[in-house]
């Protein structure tokens, strides 16, 4: 989820300013205290501008204003690794590197369409597992398989320092693609996508991402 905002914390008896932030997995305050509030393990409710959160006998309140509301619906609703990702049934998805069973069935029960990169082209997602930081180079010849608006997702393990993020976004970034999105795969996997820039795709492409966009309010 990633979010951020600055409010007040109650908790234990304690009461202090700081800053929130709304992961996927949990809530972490930091101010004249931190507390991290696992979120498979409490229940979410907000009332007035203040999130509650409770988990065993504990509890904690954050005045968030008009985003508590929005805060206390995606706890209680949170999206899945697919939809975080992005797939949708009909997308024809390109599979490239080695990944666990359990992944393919989700792609498959979520209605994608599992094909091999080699030797096909136009795939709205390419999955790309890599074993080192130099199999970023691969990225140009990949760039070629994907729909003007597809996406390539490369995923590597987290904090093995085999990856360093200035030499990922390097070798990412000439291959022509840009970054866009970085999220949590797995407990020990990242997903970074790239994508084509928008300035390189056909006018018709850029005519639809700019009827898809919400407008301002």
């Amino acid at each position: 989820m990633g979010q951020e905002l600055a409010c007040v914390c109650r908790h234990a008896g304690k009461v202090s300013e700081g800053t929130a932030h709304l992961e996927s997995d949990h809530v972490l305050f930091r101010g004249d205290f931190r507390l991290r509030i696992d979120l498979a393990a409490a229940e979410a409710f907000a009332a007035g501008g203040t999130l509650t959160l409770t988990w065993g006998v504990e509890s904690a309140e954050l005045d968030l204003g008009p985003a508590a509301e929005k805060w206390a619906a995606k706890i209680a609703r949170p999206k899945s690794r697919l939809d975080k990702l992005n797939v949708k049934a009909g997308h024809r998805v390109g599979i490239q590197g080695v990944f666990d069973k359990g992944f393919l069935v989700e792609l498959s029960l979520a209605g994608a369409s599992l094909c091999p990169v080699s030797g096909a082209k136009a795939f709205d997602l390419i999955f790309f597992s890599l074993k080192s930081v130099n199999d970023f180079d691969r990225l140009t010849a990949l760039r070629e398989k994907i729909e003007e608006d597809g996406a390539i997702w490369t995923v590597y393990p987290k904090g093995t320092g085999r990856f360093p993020d200035a030499v990922v976004f390097e070798k990412g970034r000439a291959s022509g693609l840009k970054d866009n999105k970085v999220m949590s795969f797995s407990p020990t996997h990242t997903a970074l996508r790239w994508v084509i820039p928008v300035a390189e795709r056909s006018k018709a492409i850029r005519a639809a991402a700019r009827r898809a966009k919400p407008a301002a309010t």
